[in-house]
């Protein structure tokens, strides 16, 4: 994608950079919009956050964008994802995670209300 293309999420699917391939958006977060990817080199999917064009620009954004990353990677926890990789594309990060198919908690509070202590 260069400057002149759309950045609307859905314009990404089908690109394919680092190794993985845009499959379908499937929502956004604080700072980024998430994509389910099929990464090539291990043939399985993955979730890719990639930072939204506005905040890529700012060193700030992005320097946090990687810290979340690296925070994250250092935990190990049945109900966190594992993040499998970070880098760049298009003056962009991103961040590759483990696909957890199923509805994310936002939807799962809205839903259901707020979780009990247990869950």
């Amino acid at each position: 994608m260069n400057q002149s293309q759309s950045t609307h999420p859905e314009s990404l699917i089908g690109q394919v950079f680092d190794g993985y391939r845009i499959e379908r958006y499937i929502g956004s977060g604080g700072m980024a919009d998430v994509y389910l990817a099929f990464q090539e080199s291990l043939l399985r999917k993955v979730a890719i956050k990639l930072i939204r064009p506005n905040l890529a620009e700012s060193k700030d954004h992005a320097q946090r964008f990687i810290q979340e990353a690296r925070a994250a990677a250092s935990l190990i926890h049945p109900n966190i994802v594992q993040v499998y990789d970070i880098g760049q594309w298009n003056s962009r990060q991103y961040i590759a995670q483990e696909y957890v198919p199923g509805t994310n908690l936002r939807d799962w509070v809205d839903t259901r209300g707020a979780l009990q202590e247990q869950e």
